[in-house]
């Protein structure tokens, strides 16, 4: 009897042992299945909110939990509520922790799990249609990536869990913080391609503004060229000789009758002395003379009845008929003097 007895509780501790390990690649194949799942929804998140409300929703019913809430840590060093699962907001709670701050901040601290079993009925309470009732227990996870706190976790669940859920947590808080990182960097880069294509519409829209100024500059160029062939045109046509004379005497522009009347070829008084044109009786006075009416007002006609003479470039002196015309100051020439001069040394002999 004593043997067959040993028999018995060899027999049934062997069947005791190869259910535990059934039961154990069980949980390992029920872990191994979800997590893979899981991890495959929380790769298609594009936010942070979006991250966190896919994580509890998935995995609180996996663990029976009715009461879930997951903290981020802003860049600011706090940890903010970002989604839930199951939360009802309590006004007098806060949606914001310091680190150390309450059992979310005080996680985040020690960078290690929080367990609390039996809370108090005013604590939390699991709500659903057919009524409410408090947790039995309440599990807060930190997320860490290496020594860096990501975020907080936080569950609340009517019974204590269980191996196979606690394994599953194991092993998806770590993906959790890896998808974060991901996602982080993932929106960083969405945030520097968006300042990119922003940088590029703006380049895009200096370069049109840049290319309508230069279109607008160049029919403004085109306009004053014109403009200037016209009233180039006017002194070119006169019958009179025609210059102007800055405040020094330079000649700084002269029309094609003005080199005929004196004698010069084209474009020979240009950058002369005003006083080449004057004869030598009078030519040490005129500067004096010049400046004079440079500092007069008006228009001032001197008639031939005054016996005022021109110098050609040969030396030959005639009669000559002067007209004056002080110009407004434009830019850096200052005031000038226009100046028309008609030969009238014909006028003699027809008389």
């Amino acid at each position: 009897m004593v043997e067959g007895n040993n028999e018995s509780a060899q027999l049934m501790r062997a069947l005791n042992q190869m259910q535990e390990q059934l039961q154990g690649q069980e949980d390992q194949r029920w872990v191994k299945g979800h997590v893979a799942e899981i991890t495959a929804a929380l790769q298609q998140a594009n936010s942070y909110t979006e991250l966190g409300q896919v994580f509890l929703s998935r995995t609180a019913p996996l663990l029976g939990a009715g009461h879930a809430v997951f903290y981020v840590m802003n860049p600011d060093g706090r940890l903010q509520l970002l989604s839930t699962y199951g939360y009802q907001q309590r006004k007098e709670l806060s949606n914001l922790y310091s680190v150390g701050e309450g059992l979310v901040g005080q996680c985040a601290l020690e960078r290690t799990p929080i367990t609390v079993t039996h809370p108090p009925s005013d604590y939390v309470r699991i709500a659903s249609g057919l009524g409410d009732g408090v947790p039995v227990n309440i599990v807060l996870l930190p997320v860490l990536k290496l020594d860096e706190v990501l975020g907080v976790l936080e569950l609340a669940a009517f019974h204590a869990f269980a191996p196979r859920e606690l394994a599953l947590l194991d092993t998806l808080v770590p993906m959790m913080a890896l998808n974060l990182e991901i996602l982080q960097r993932k929106m960083r880069v969405q945030r520097l391609l968006e300042e990119s294509q922003d940088q590029a519409l703006r380049m895009e829209k200096q370069a049109a503004q840049l290319e309508e100024q230069a279109v607008e500059m160049e029919a403004q160029q085109a306009d004053l060229m014109d403009t200037e062939a016209w009233y180039r045109s006017i002194v070119e046509s006169s019958p009179d000789g025609l210059l102007v004379v800055n405040e020094s005497g330079t000649i700084i522009l002269c029309n094609a009758r003005m080199e005929e009347v004196f004698g010069y070829a084209c474009g020979e008084l240009l950058g002369q002395a005003v006083e080449v044109l004057v004869p030598d009786s009078v030519r040490a006075h005129h500067p004096q003379n010049r400046a004079r009416f440079m500092a007069s007002e008006g228009f001032r006609s001197i008639e031939s009845g005054l016996a005022l003479r021109g110098r050609r470039k040969n030396g030959e002196e005639f009669a000559a008929e002067f007209g004056l015309s002080l110009l407004p100051a434009r830019g850096a020439r200052g005031r000038c003097v226009a100046v028309s001069v008609r030969d009238i040394s014909h006028r003699p002999v027809a008389q």
